[in-house]
């Protein structure tokens, strides 16, 4: 159980976290040796999507540049795809 849970903290929090602030060898980690996964990267792109979306839609009328009337989330996602492929 504890092996779980520390392999659960490196994939999910200590690794990102490596490869923000040290992305040369972060990279090579990640290529060379194999550390990381897929679908946590996945799950980082899902997220991002979603807070994406959800500032469109929350953000204050004072502060919001976008036009709520028209209710296009779907250039919030297509921009998303855009920029993360």
């Amino acid at each position: 159980m504890k092996t779980k849970l520390k392999q659960i903290w490196f994939d999910y929090i200590a690794f990102p976290k490596m490869i923000l602030f040290h992305p040369f060898d972060g990279y090579e980690e990640f290529k060379r040796y194999g550390k990381g996964r897929m679908k946590v990267a996945v799950l980082f792109m899902l997220l991002f999507a979603f807070f994406r979306i959800f500032e469109f839609q929350y953000e204050g009328i004072l502060i919001n540049p976008n036009k709520l009337t028209s209710r296009d989330f779907c250039s919030c996602t297509f921009n998303f795809l855009i920029y993360s492929g």
